[in-house]
């Protein structure tokens, strides 16, 4: 018999803002642009622990790659994700599966 599985409670917008050290603002950008994937219980919002979890593997993937691939393309704005790593002030060391 395995034990049951737990779930991890979901984040509100200002806990992830204050675990990524960004701004609320920026956490609901990253909602609007799809980056981040939200549920809607009623007028709240709320962030899966999971979804929490991937993003902030995905951008430890990113910030490791090489910077080659991080070129800027000329008048090109930057993404969500990009803005995201520029105020981020915390060392962010998930487990990723």
């Amino acid at each position: 018999m395995t034990a049951p599985q737990q779930h991890a409670r979901p984040f509100s917008v200002p806990q992830v803002a204050e675990r990524w050290g960004c701004s609320e603002g920026l956490v609901r950008k990253l909602i609007r642009s799809g980056e981040l994937a939200c549920f809607r219980p009623g007028t709240l919002i709320r962030i899966a622990a999971a979804e929490v979890e991937r993003f902030e593997c995905q951008q430890q993937t990113i910030n490791t790659q090489s910077s080659a691939s991080e070129v800027a393309t000329c008048g090109a704005l930057p993404t969500a994700s990009a803005r995201w790593r520029e105020v981020q002030t915390v060392a962010l060391t998930p487990v990723c599966k």
